[in-house]
């Protein structure tokens, strides 16, 4: 029986080209987060935003809500979040953030929820935020593009065998 060597290198498996691009892209968002902060705000009600923002290595997540403490007697007015447009609006600002690099680069996720209010209104504001670091979501893609990549060149490499022995 004749065995020969079949390996299949990395770089000529689809997969692992098709899985590179988010990677850099996520390293390019994970770079440029360290100077920008980019924001996608969308207010469709009057009571209720959801915002995106990219900023110090990672991606918040925000859902604001105002709700009546008091419904059979509502006091004072309730102070509408801006209206936006039927996408969104967007912002992008620079950012002097003078912390430790290490602190900046690899942030820890969290998770925020928080009301708030006056005593001259009935009115709350609730404010529910995640916080997924970017070091984080690429820790999550690494070993499922690599192993996907390994999975396809294994495959690729069993096939060639089958018709080496042929």
């Amino acid at each position: 029986m004749n065995k020969t060597n079949t390996r299949f290198p990395l770089r000529h498996v689809p997969m692992f080209w098709i899985g590179l691009l988010p990677a850099l892209i996520l390293l390019c968002l994970w770079a440029d987060s360290t100077y920008y902060i980019s924001s996608w705000k969308r207010c469709a009600e009057p009571d209720r935003a959801i915002e995106v923002v990219l900023a110090q290595s990672h991606i918040q997540i925000e859902y604001r809500w105002i709700s009546n403490s008091e419904p059979e007697n509502p006091r004072g007015s309730p102070v509408p979040y801006p209206a936006t447009g039927p996408y969104g609006s967007w912002s992008r600002e620079g950012v002097a953030y003078m912390g430790a690099w290490f602190l900046s680069w690899f942030p820890a996720p969290g998770y925020f929820h928080g009301s708030f209010g006056t005593s001259r209104s009935s009115f709350l504001r609730h404010d529910e935020s995640w916080r997924i670091p970017l070091w984080l979501i690429l820790l999550a893609w690494l070993p499922l593009w690599l192993g996907a990549t390994w999975w396809q060149a294994r495959r690729k490499s069993r096939g060639l065998e089958e018709v080496a022995q042929l």
